[in-house]
């Protein structure tokens, strides 16, 4: 950091005003603070918020509604205005109205009301049920790693079982709205294409950057997309072969095979991005109808809210 922090202070050798600077990453980690407004510099407070386009309600509303109107208001503040440097759009779409509108706003607001009201403006009910999804899978997921610690293989087998199932509900629920459909991406990607071979290489690209991002999994996951048909081909399958290594592990008492899942689960990831088979780029089924039949089917669940939840780690014996 004081490495950093001095070749920040390098900017003192430019005349002021004769550069912008970007505080790229200020709802999170806000470097006017400790640079005295950047030595003087005038400066940009931006909003990065998503890394590789991750799919997910996520983001720090808190810090967006007002930490621009601090900065601003701060003494001796150098800053100009407001920015969004995102590494990935299209989701998520109320962090981007809140960023957008703090340009133009100058005093301090509710933000309770203005939630309220964005969600009757801009209601996602295919994202919103997605999260849902992605929380309520937390239960199975936690009971999976207690059936595994408990040495019960039907413990596991039931876990597993539930896990899948909100799997197959999730992307049943996202393939019915055209945001969140892989064949959109693929399709996208192979219609560049002047040629079969091209079109090979374009899909094994789109492919690859959503998932390995990669020859060697160099970033494995980073680009990771929660779409209709990426659920149930890809994140499922993987999911299953870990539940395979756990049963094995437990039926023939023996250590969780750690390298081995890995090296499985790496095999079993490229051969994916080398197929081409294909998925819809058409939404299929009604969002409404699919979203009102799993609120009835998991509402029971009153422990939908849970971030607090403790999550119980695997013992992995890595020998």
């Amino acid at each position: 950091m004081c490495q950093f922090l001095s070749k920040l202070f390098a900017f003192k050798g430019v005349p002021l005003g004769k550069m912008i600077v970007l505080d790229l990453y200020a709802e999170s980690i806000p470097i006017w603070k400790t640079t005295e407004s950047f030595y003087g510099q005038p400066f940009i407070w931006c909003m990065l918020h998503n890394f590789g386009g991750n799919i997910g309600l996520f983001g720090e509303l808190i810090s967006v509604s007002t930490g621009p109107i601090s900065a601003a208001k701060h003494p001796g503040s150098t800053m100009i205005g407001t920015g969004i440097t995102p590494e990935g759009i299209e989701q998520n779409y109320v962090m981007y109205e809140l960023m957008n509108e703090m340009g133009w706003r100058s005093e301090d607001f509710d933000l309770e009301p203005w939630l309220e009201d964005y969600s009757q403006r801009r209601y996602d009910l295919a994202d919103v049920t997605r999260q849902s999804l992605q929380l309520l899978a937390i239960i199975p997921f936690n009971n999976l790693v207690s059936g595994y610690n408990n040495k019960s293989l039907s413990e596991v087998h039931a876990a597993a079982t539930k896990l899948f199932e909100i799997f197959s509900d999730m992307d049943a629920v996202l393939s019915s709205n055209q945001y969140f459909l892989l064949g959109n991406w693929l399709n996208s990607a192979k219609a560049l294409a002047t040629n079969v071979q091209e079109s090979r290489l374009y899909e094994y690209n789109a492919r690859n950057q959503i998932t390995l991002w990669g020859p060697d999994a160099n970033l494995e996951d980073y680009a990771n997309k929660m779409w209709g048909g990426m659920v149930n081909d890809y994140y499922k399958p993987r999911w299953k072969l870990f539940v395979s290594y756990l049963v094995d592990a437990l039926s023939h008492g023996t250590p969780f095979a750690h390298h081995k899942f890995r090296d499985a689960l790496f095999d079993q990831e490229v051969k994916w991005t080398f197929y081409n088979n294909t998925f819809p780029d058409r939404p299929v089924g009604d969002t409404l109808a699919i979203a009102k039949k799993l609120h009835l089917k998991y509402r029971s669940n009153k422990t939908i809210i849970l971030a607090g939840l403790p999550r119980e780690g695997l013992t992995i014996d890595m020998h």
